[in-house]
């Protein structure tokens, strides 16, 4: 995630806040030396509800992927931002399609 929000800032895009995702890492989850949550499991995790899931955080809500990650509606998404929105791609580029 650094080299990716580095090559970021190189291309004149806006890092991610990796220093907020060190900080949460380092000062409260590593030694547990507050109160968390924390799941692992080595084969992974579900999280699923037969109506409603909302994740929330007062600061910031990061999701981090090693490989790929999905995000699949039904009918519609709706992305809401107060300030800005950075999309930065490193090697082949973005691809926006609609059918129909």
């Amino acid at each position: 995630l650094q080299n990716l929000s580095a090559d970021a800032q190189a291309a004149k895009g806006d890092p991610a806040d990796v220093e907020a995702q060190l900080n949460l890492l380092n000062q409260d989850l590593e030694q547990l030396k507050t109160s968390v949550l924390l799941l692992s499991a080595p084969q992974g995790i579900a999280l699923t509800s037969g109506q409603h899931l909302q994740l929330a955080a007062q600061k910031n809500l990061m999701l981090n992927a090693g490989a790929e990650a999905d995000i699949s509606v039904v009918k519609r998404l709706f992305i809401g931002v107060g300030e800005g929105l950075s999309l930065f791609v490193r090697k082949l580029g973005i691809k926006l399609i609609a059918n129909q």
